[in-house]
């Protein structure tokens, strides 16, 4: 009895209680659910929708008619191996029961291997920049567009050294064209898109991918193998995050403008997949080589052939000097100018033309402005003793074969 009065007092309670009977619906964790009008959500929405339709997508719109995927088949003859070659079965008593095998004479069989990687449209003429290592050896190349179209191409000019190649579309008609943007004007931590076909073999789409990121830095040195087997260094790269995988080499970097300011060409990593570290050939320098190789097939440039790296702190400790001054050698290529005055690895370069080295970028911008047949006075350090070198300069013209 006792218990129902107070079941009773503690109902007749609650149902005085004001606004106990109208309280709003609690969600699962405890926090009151507002329920949105249509107009809300109509509002919601359209800011979604515009959010969508940011810089990225508008530049990935403009950028991706122009993006072509390159297709290659390159044929090498390789020697067939022949186990009865072996010196050990040429033993009379081997070849009493075995016999003599096969011919003495060497096996040779033709192969093809096929490669992919893509590149941008840059005149209506149906020129293709790309990177260089895309169609180095190239015996067939075939370009696809976005749109299925696809036409045999053929290589107007390459150039190892930068990375950089020409290829054109052939009877193409009716074809976009990217906008080209100014790499000298670019600031790290801006919007950067990398556009290209990677693994296209697997996905067999023409549609390129993107991949965004920033500018990580700009004026990079890299040192790295080219496809002529050479070790080249590299200056004045872009380094971006923007992921670049294998296919997307020779697709264009974009800014947010949709125009390019690069070409995909390198990563660093210790996968073989992108790690963030991704490097490309600066629009500026990679325009005026297509210029050349459009016109002559060719790039013509000054050349001494060796590469300097800048004397850190702690390079110049190990090395027992007192400053920093100048820049060190850090290779000489075989046969070369360098090569042939004696300049070695490890020499440091203090002046050039009697104005002190203070690093690699104020070098080269000095022998930017030599020309073939120029004369170099260079003030070298090597062994705690100065020496005076002179280099000339010679024309390093980069022809079909990569020589020098």
């Amino acid at each position: 009895m006792k218990h129902f009065l107070y079941l009773s007092l503690f109902l007749s309670l609650t149902l005085l209680t004001p606004g106990c009977a109208e309280e709003e619906p609690l969600t699962s964790n405890g926090i009151e659910a507002t329920t949105a009008t249509a107009d809300e959500l109509n509002t919601a929405n359209a800011a979604v929708t515009e959010e969508r339709g940011g810089a990225i997508v508008t530049a990935t719109k403009r950028i991706t008619p122009a993006v072509v995927t390159i297709t290659t088949l390159t044929r090498v003859t390789e020697r067939i191996y022949d186990p009865w070659s072996n010196p050990f079965f040429n033993d009379p008593f081997f070849q009493e029961f075995f016999g003599s095998g096969g011919s003495s004479e060497p096996q040779y069989r033709e192969r093809e291997i096929p490669g992919m990687g893509s590149g941008f449209i840059i005149s209506e003429e149906g020129y293709v920049l790309t990177a260089e290592h895309v169609v180095h050896s190239a015996d067939e190349i075939e370009i696809t567009l976005p749109d299925g179209r696809a036409f045999a191409g053929e290589v107007v000019g390459r150039d190892p050294y930068s990375d950089t190649a020409v290829v054109r579309i052939i009877d193409g008609k009716d074809l976009p064209v990217a906008t080209l943007g100014d790499s000298d004007k670019l600031v790290v931590g801006e919007w950067a898109i990398a556009v290209g076909n990677p693994f296209g073999f697997v996905v067999r789409d023409p549609q390129p991918s993107v991949t965004v990121g920033v500018i990580s830095a700009t004026n990079r040195v890299t040192r790295q193998q080219i496809s002529t087997g050479e070790a080249r260094v590299f200056e004045g790269i872009i380094q971006t995050d923007a992921a670049i995988n294998p296919g997307n080499s020779g697709g264009p970097l974009v800014n947010a403008l949709g125009e390019v300011i690069g070409i995909n060409s390198s990563i660093l990593s210790t996968s073989g997949g992108s790690q963030g570290i991704g490097f490309a050939v600066p629009i500026n320098l990679a325009r005026e080589i297509a210029e050349e190789l459009i016109a002559s097939g060719g790039v013509s440039r000054s050349y001494i052939g060796f590469y300097l790296q800048d004397l850190t702190p702690s390079i110049a400790q190990a090395m027992h000097l007192s400053s920093t001054e100048g820049a060190i050698v850090s290779q000489v290529d075989v046969g070369s100018p360098a090569d042939e005055v004696g300049l070695q690895v490890g020499d440091i370069v203090l002046s050039l033309q009697g104005e002190a080295v203070t690093g690699v970028d104020q070098f080269s911008g000095e022998f930017g402005n030599t020309a073939p047949g120029d004369e170099l006075v260079l003030t070298v350090l090597r062994d705690g003793r100065q020496y005076r070198v002179v280099v000339v300069v010679v024309n390093r013209s980069d022809t079909e074969t990569g020589t020098h």
